[in-house]
């Protein structure tokens, strides 16, 4: 085969994955996976129902593409933060910014996660649970190089962290009388200096 065509058709195939992918993240976003049926997520891609099974194994496969890549593009989101130093306060204040924003930018993952523990398919998946303990690792790493203050237990800040800089973003679009989305710049400020006030040991001399 000519290396044109084939390569012609990786594109194609590429796009139609990616196709595939981008539907059944909405249509789970929407219904959650029980109620979701792949003959839904065809529609909304544009293919024959069968084509799914040429790209995925079962809906739990496709399911579970749908967050790895969410997972991936998270970390590569967090990429520069990753190649910083455990002393680096920029780890901590830049990486509580990338998530904020990364989730306030990413509906569909907010929903995804709500149904997940609604469904009761929390842990969602092994990538996430490795991203998990990489970023708890880098905390250890940090308290034992006095960055983060001894004493403080890195698995209860982690949690803190999830709850404030993600549970935000379910908020917004709530009834009442707070125009949550119009807080968002004003509520992660608070929140960093919150977290990064109790989290990170003073610096020598203050």
């Amino acid at each position: 085969m000519p290396r044109a065509v084939e390569n012609t058709r990786r594109s194609r195939a590429e796009e139609t994955r990616a196709a595939l992918l981008d539907a059944a993240e909405a249509c789970f976003a929407e219904a959650g996976f029980e109620a979701t049926r792949l003959r839904q997520v065809a529609a909304r891609a544009g293919v024959t129902q069968p084509l799914i099974f040429h790209y995925f194994a079962s809906k739990e496969a496709l399911y579970a593409a749908v967050l790895e890549r969410a997972v991936s593009a998270y970390e590569a989101a967090q990429a520069e933060q990753w190649a910083r130093s455990p002393t680096d306060p920029a780890f901590f204040t830049e990486g509580l910014r990338v998530l904020f924003t990364w989730v306030g930018a990413n509906p569909r993952l907010v929903r995804l996660a709500r149904w997940g523990r609604l469904e009761g398919r929390l842990p969602m998946l092994p990538g996430g649970d490795a991203l998990m303990l990489r970023v708890r690792q880098r905390f250890l790493d940090a308290q034992a190089a006095g960055l983060v203050r001894p004493g403080v237990s890195i698995d209860a800040a982690l949690l803190v962290i999830d709850v404030l800089f993600k549970g935000f973003w379910e908020r917004t679009g709530d009834p009442g009388p707070l125009d949550v989305a119009a807080l968002a710049d004003d509520y992660f400020a608070l929140a960093l200096e919150m977290v990064v006030g109790t989290l990170l040991a003073p610096a020598p001399g203050r």
